[in-house]
Parts: structure tokens; sequence; C-alpha cells
């Protein structure tokens, strides 16, 4: 009884729990896949995944991300999506940057990787490179979560989840001369990403990336020695911290709750493309 009372609560928390119950229901049924996601620029197949459902069901999430986004991109430029789940900012990056432009999506997760790249053939972005792989700072194999929580599937240790090829992002035969963008959410994995990333970081304009202590601490560091390291690197560590709004984030910084951050290499250059303004 009680654990039927929390999934009624769970249900009727929502903003929206009649569509909250059909979504379920599409999912276990597979009747999703009949279904589209339209977003302002693109559109999304609503396969049988954690991000596609919560998508159909709550058309404003990940907005914030998008909104990014369009303020920083620009016609012809060069974007490399690292944890790129179904592609979202995938395609939102590519109806940005154009055919003179250039993104480069990678997502490890095989099933969702399909999922990724029947949604580029849906928008026919053909501005788009597809890789299938981890990214750490080694090349070799790794095992990779397969919950089905499927957003928050990661690198883990020991035998259980998929055996997944991992490369450094330097070994991809990506061009790297000139990167607007680089953004990365791989659940905790971050700083093995850069420690594989140097030459490409190099030529990296700005760096979009998900910052969280406790996805940090299950791998063994902080958000301070990733701030630390970047730093070295040579970016600054900005934070939005309202509309049109970045403030400098301290190297002791500790992300209590999962938030993204931008390491900016050049603030004048940042400024110029955004608008955004500085806040002491």
């Amino acid at each position: 009884m009680q654990s039927i009372l929390k999934k009624v609560s769970n249900v009727l928390i929502r903003k929206r729990p009649l569509k909250y119950l059909v979504m379920r229901f599409l999912k276990s049924s597979r009747l999703c896949i009949l279904f589209s996601i339209d977003r302002d620029d693109y559109r999304l197949r609503f396969h049988p995944s954690v991000l596609s459902g919560e998508l159909w069901y709550e058309p404003e999430l990940r907005i914030d991300d998008e909104q990014f986004f369009k303020q920083y991109l620009r016609p012809g430029d060069s974007v490399i999506d690292i944890g790129a789940n179904i592609g979202g900012l995938t395609l939102q990056s590519s109806v940005i940057v154009g055919q003179a432009g250039k993104v480069t999506a990678i997502e490890a997760h095989p099933r969702i990787f399909g999922y990724l790249v029947k949604n580029v053939d849906l928008n026919r972005a053909t501005n788009v490179q597809l890789f299938n792989c981890a990214l750490g700072n080694a090349d070799g194999t790794v095992r990779f979560a397969d919950g089905t929580m499927d957003d928050t599937n990661a690198i883990i240790n020991g035998e259980q989840g998929l055996q997944v090829p991992v490369y450094r992002l330097d070994s991809l035969p990506i061009e790297t001369a000139s990167i607007a963008l680089l953004k990365v959410d791989v659940e905790g994995f971050e700083i093995f990403v850069f420690e594989g990333a140097e030459r490409a970081l190099q030529a990296t304009k700005c760096v979009y990336f998900e910052s969280w202590e406790e996805n940090f601490r299950r791998y063994g560091y902080s958000c301070k020695d990733l701030i630390e390291w970047l730093e070295r690197a040579g970016f600054s560590i900005y934070r939005l911290s309202e509309s049109n709004c970045v403030e400098r984030v301290r190297q002791d910084h500790s992300a209590q709750i999962c938030e993204n951050l931008i390491a900016v290499r050049d603030i004048a250059d940042f400024i110029e493309r955004t608008k955004f303004r500085i806040r002491d």
C-alpha cells in the first residue's frame, strides 16, 4: 500500500499529471515512436528514453541551455557536443551554425546513440558529424552503465554495464583548428575528458560544462580541482547569474547543485558575441 501511495503522490505533484501518465504509457508501450517533439528550430522523435519523455511531457525543459547556445553561437562556427544524448543541443547548434559551420556530436551509449542518429536524419542535418564512443584521457575500452535512467548513465568500474570504446578527443578525426563552443555533459567524468583534449582545448573559445560535486566525487576529484585545471589551460570560469549576465566563479567554488558553468578563453570575445554583462 505504501508503495502505491508513493507512486500516486509522484504523479499528483507533477505540473501536468494527466500528460505525465500518458507519457509513461506511451513509453512503456513503445507507441511513443509515433509521436514527435516540436522545438522552436528542430524536431525530435519521441523515442523510449528518459530525456525524450521529459521533453514531450515538459516542452520548456532545457530552454535555458538552448537560449545560451542561441546567444553565443554564430553562422559558420564549429561546435563539439560531448554527451549529446538524443541530440537536442546538437540540432540547435546545427541550425544556428548553418552549412558553413560544423557540429560534432559524441554519445557513448549505443541505444541512445541510435536515437541521436535518427533525430539528426529526421532534421536532415548534413552539417553534423557523429561518433558512438566515450571520451577520456586514454584510448581503449570502458564499462558504461545501462540503467533505466538513461540520461544519467556514465562510465563505471567493474564488469557490469556495456563495454564501449573510449578515446581521447584529440585522437578522433575531428577538425579542431578553431572550436567556438565545446559542450561537455558526462555525469562527472569531465576532468578526464579535458585531460584527453588538450590540443582541442587550445583551439576552443568557450566550454559549456556540467558541474556537480556529487558526480565529481564518484571519480575522486572536486569542482575546485576542475576549475584549477581549466584555469591552468587558459580559461576563466563563469556562471549565468541572471538573464544576460555572468559572474566570475571563484577557484574554491563548490557545486552543491547540478549546474552549468562556462569556461571562457577571451572574455572580450565572449561579451561581444553574447552582449552579456559581467556581474561583480
